[in-house]
């Protein structure tokens, strides 16, 4: 293999290496290996902070458009027109999605080229750390972390690049995924798909790596960087997707041994002056926060706005609504406090007097999927919600498979303690005896609290890849059905063309 070798020359200010590190070209230096002293383990951590971390916003804003969690509203309105018209494309499946959206000047379009940006950030840190200057301490943090960070982002490529790892009738050891691109040295040649196998392995291999030096070396690190608990919550859903379940509960117990906690929402239901929450789920004071890396809300690319009269672009599905046990008129015991909690209320329509209430209230609202949180808060990340629901999944599978019934009372435990955090008033625990209604009820339960947290895509593809309609209205009183059949191949994302441009040596997915 011709290969050609990069480093930093003697004397690099640190500013100088991140600008290297961010281009897109030849981003290091050619020189001599005898020349270079490596930089600091402080200068690295610096490099993996500015390019290593998915820090600001989404690479994929899109995803919930996907999902049956959203539907689209026509308006005549032309300042919606342009939301209606950039949501299209993933909201009907399209299938050159990323070519289409960027033909609407969607930010954020390129996913893979993203992710991949990230991982370069991390091999340059990784590459470099051994010989770096500074504490083993130090050293071991930065290792960490960027160990864990690529197999993070290897397992986002794999989800939407990639088949399935549960897919029917796949053979992993032959079905391509992503190419796996572990050094940051510049080669002349162009990185083939490895298999799903070897991709979910090196995942695990990073993550298993990252675990040991993040328990002994990250202790300090804050909830925007990785820590052990994101090791063990990514590791706990790696084993789930991969149905490895006692994995997948050890991992949970280690969380929630850890930190058990969940926000009592019903605590927090007062709105401040700007219409939002005061806390949420992402709130660096949450108790269930692990790990946060968006800094302002999500899909405002496809959201719309509401003036009054007219509806967002795209909104809440009815479905999905309908899953929540709210009393919205109720002064007390609203029941699942979640659709008001998470999502952003609209209103839209006349006044109208409620009795209940004593007063006025609009005639209609709608929903957003944007957690309701003030500008500039967290809104993605790592939430022990998800360990609770992961280790119930398994214990529920497990009751499946064996029927026994420890699994199903250890299951029913996790959704109760999860569902109880979630309540206004009395609560009364769920009790469920037969295996599918069980399962039925978790799926929902799943649904209902990971809601616009990117996870809805990702599930959909693993409980089978169902059919699903979305109803797209462009032109008014012209409402098309497009349907996303069972098993359909658009739930395997299509390479960016290019990408296909760059590296000829890549496959276009079917």
């Amino acid at each position: 293999m011709n290969m050609r070798k990069y480093s930093f020359l003697k004397i690099v200010p640190l500013a100088a290496i991140m600008l290297l590190v961010s281009g897109c070209g030849n981003f290091l230096d050619e020189e001599s290996q005898d020349e270079v002293i490596p930089s600091s383990a402080s200068d690295l951590e610096q490099i993996l902070i500015g390019e290593g971390y998915q820090m600001s916003s989404s690479l994929m804003p899109y995803l919930d458009m996907m999902t049956d969690d959203v539907m689209s509203n026509y308006t005549e309105s032309a300042n919606q027109q342009a939301y209606v018209k950039a949501g299209q494309a993933p909201f009907i499946w399209e299938k050159q999605l990323f070519e289409r959206m960027k033909e609407q000047d969607i930010s954020n379009y390129n996913t893979w080229s993203g992710y991949y940006s990230l991982i370069k950030g991390c091999n340059v840190a990784l590459d470099m750390i051994d010989d770096a200057t500074g504490s083993y301490s130090d050293k071991g943090n930065v290792k960490g972390q960027a160990l864990a960070l690529r197999g993070y982002y290897y397992f986002m490529l794999a989800n939407l690049f990639a088949k399935p790892y549960n897919a029917e009738g796949i053979d992993r050891d032959t079905e391509p995924c992503v190419p796996l691109i572990l050094k940051s040295d510049v080669t002349d040649d162009y990185p083939t798909r490895n298999t799903i196998t070897e991709v979910y392995d090196q995942i695990e291999k990073d993550l298993l790596a990252a675990g040991p030096l993040m328990e002994a070396y990250g202790t300090g690190n804050n909830k925007n960087k990785v820590t052990d608990q994101f090791v063990h919550m990514l590791l706990c859903r790696l084993y789930l997707y991969e149905e490895r379940y006692d994995d997948c509960i050890r991992q949970a117990d280690i969380v929630l041994a850890k930190q058990p906690g969940l926000l009592k929402i019903a605590n927090y239901a007062t709105r401040s002056s700007s219409g939002f929450y005061t806390m949420h789920v992402y709130h660096p004071d949450s108790p269930e926060l692990i790990w946060c890396y968006s800094s302002d809300t999500e899909n405002t690319n496809f959201e719309g706005v509401c003036n009054g009269s007219d509806t967002p672009a795209f909104i809440v599905s009815n479905d999905l609504k309908s899953l929540y046990d709210y009393k919205k008129s109720a002064r007390t015991n609203k029941g699942d406090m979640r659709l008001s909690f998470f999502f952003t209320t609209y209103n839209v329509g006349a006044m109208k007097w409620d009795p209940i209430l004593g007063t006025f209230v609009q005639n209609t609202d709608v929903y957003w999927g944007c957690h309701n949180y003030n500008s500039g808060d967290a809104s993605k990340g790592f939430r022990t919600a998800e360990a609770y629901l992961n280790r119930a999944e398994s214990y529920i599978r497990k009751y499946q498979a064996e029927g026994k019934d420890a699994y199903r009372v250890q299951a029913l435990s996790d959704l109760n303690t999860l569902r109880e955090s979630r309540w206004d008033g009395s609560y009364t625990p769920v009790d469920i005896t037969d295996a599918d209604s069980l399962w039925t009820f978790y799926t929902q339960e799943r649904r209902r609290e990971l809601a616009f947290d990117d996870h809805r895509w990702f599930d959909l593809r693993r409980f089978g890849m169902p059919r699903i309609t979305h109803t797209f209205e462009l032109t008014k009183g012209q409402p098309i059905e497009y349907v996303l059949e069972k098993n359909d191949s658009r739930y395997v994302l299509e390479i960016p063309q290019e990408a296909i441009t760059r590296n000829p040596s890549l496959k276009q997915n079917p």
